[in-house]
Formats: C-alpha cells, sequence, structure tokens
C-alpha cells in the first residue's frame, strides 16, 4: 500500500514539474489518513497507470513531445500519473 502511494505521489510531482508554470509557487502534497492533501487542503485527483512511460519511444521522443501529453493529458482532467518503472531482463540475464 505504501508503494503504491509513493508511486501515486510521485506521479503528481511529475505532472507538477513537467509543464511550465506561469509563476513559481511551492506546493506540499501531504497525506492524512486515506486522503492526499495539497497546501494543507484536500487534493481530487484523476490519475491513470502509464505502465511504459520510460520505454515508449513516442514519449521520450522529446521534451517538448512530453509535454504535448501531458497538456493532452491535463486537458482530459487527468493530473496525476503512476510511472511504473520494470526492468525488462533478457535470457542472458537471467
Amino acid at each position: 500500500m505504501r508503494i503504491r502511494l509513493l508511486v501515486v505521489m510521485v506521479g503528481a510531482l511529475v505532472l507538477a514539474v513537467a509543464l511550465p508554470a506561469k509563476a513559481q509557487s511551492k506546493h506540499e502534497i501531504t497525506i492524512s489518513g486515506i486522503k492526499f492533501l495539497l497546501n494543507g487542503e484536500p487534493f481530487p485527483y484523476t490519475g491513470i497507470s502509464f505502465f511504459n512511460a520510460n520505454y515508449n519511444k513516442t514519449f521520450n521522443e522529446s521534451s517538448a513531445v512530453r509535454r504535448q501529453w501531458m497538456r493532452r493529458f491535463q486537458h482530459y482532467g487527468i493530473n496525476v500519473l503512476r510511472l511504473a518503472c520494470v526492468r525488462m531482463q533478457t535470457k542472458e540475464q537471467k
């Protein structure tokens, strides 16, 4: 459960950092019971799991392409990404 929560929090931070902000500000995500708080207030979120983000050639084409994807996610109301980083092993590595 803690790992899942950590992954969701990292995803939220990725979204917060990925898009350029109009003004610099400091935000803090904390946990109270089973709720996320953003700057001490309830933080409603809609998220998706992006399993192959680190291997997705389209997503990793450039920083500009990643920002375009982030804007698309935000357009549809997604404000949290869960990034699963899985190390793939070849037969020789086993």
